[in-house]
């Protein structure tokens, strides 16, 4: 077993199975790109948490499954159960084409591999696995838009509807909690923020405090309100100088 450079952090994991001949340019070459690699088996569950998985498997391998139906099945599982692709090694005269032509085949790389050849080959096929997820995750986010917009509309309780404002922004954001201030008149004329709602958790539904603050741009919440503008900060825990 040879053990791939290690990064915490990966983009993707190269994983091939046990048995697998490469030569040892070719892992020199991955070691000189910091491609990840890994032995392993289908489903690969190791611990380069968030990586996308590139499986690099041989021609005669994968069409030991069975039919060409049993192999189709076999890659759209691959792609399916985990953000992954496959490469087939191939043979240099093959008789497959069939199988280059496969949707959820991601590369293709005629034996013996070339170092050069299989470093771009799996970025190529990583690349492609992270194209789809984006994809698929932004169709997500605009059904889910769709059904908040839908339910925001129907909405006539106005605490619901803050409530609802604020836990459908925190969904969006994968936020631990978030808050709702509205700008109103005060009464002696100036604007201020009223502080709404504010939820702390995920069950919960959120707490009308209605405590009334000064419209000011050395909060966040009244730069917002002043200047219009979005500010974006990844830890709200640890606010860096000079952010609100």
């Amino acid at each position: 077993m040879i053990a791939g450079t290690v990064a915490k952090d990966a983009a993707f994991v190269l994983v091939y199975p046990q048995g697998l001949e490469l030569a040892s340019a070719s892992f020199e070459a991955l070691d000189a790109a910091g491609v990840v690699y890994r032995e392993g088996a289908f489903p690969y569950a190791g611990d380069d948490a968030g990586a996308y998985v590139v499986y690099l498997i041989d021609e005669a391998r994968l069409l030991s499954l069975g039919s060409r139906d049993t192999v189709a099945s076999a890659l759209e599982l691959i792609a399916r159960a985990q953000a992954a692709t496959t490469v087939v090694l191939a043979e240099r005269e093959t008789q497959n084409a069939w199988l280059a032509a496969n949707p959820h085949v991601g590369g293709w790389i005629v034996a013996p591999a070339d170092g050069a050849a299989l470093v771009a080959t799996v970025r190529a096929a990583a690349a492609t696995v992270a194209a789809n997820e984006a994809l698929r995750a932004a169709h997500g986010e605009s059904e889910r838009l769709i059904n908040i917009g839908l339910a925001l509309s129907s909405e006539r309780d106005v605490t619901k509807l803050q409530q609802t404002i604020v836990h459908s922004a925190r969904q969006l954001t994968r936020a631990d909690s978030g808050s709702l201030y509205l700008l109103e008149d005060g009464q002696n004329g100036e604007r201020v923020l009223r502080f709404a709602v504010a939820q702390t958790g995920p069950n919960d539904d959120g707490t009308y405090l209605g405590a009334v603050l000064p419209l000011s741009r050395t909060s966040i919440s009244g730069y917002v309100a002043l200047s219009g503008d979005t500010v974006r900060i990844d830890d709200a825990y640890a606010i860096p100088p000079g952010a609100g």
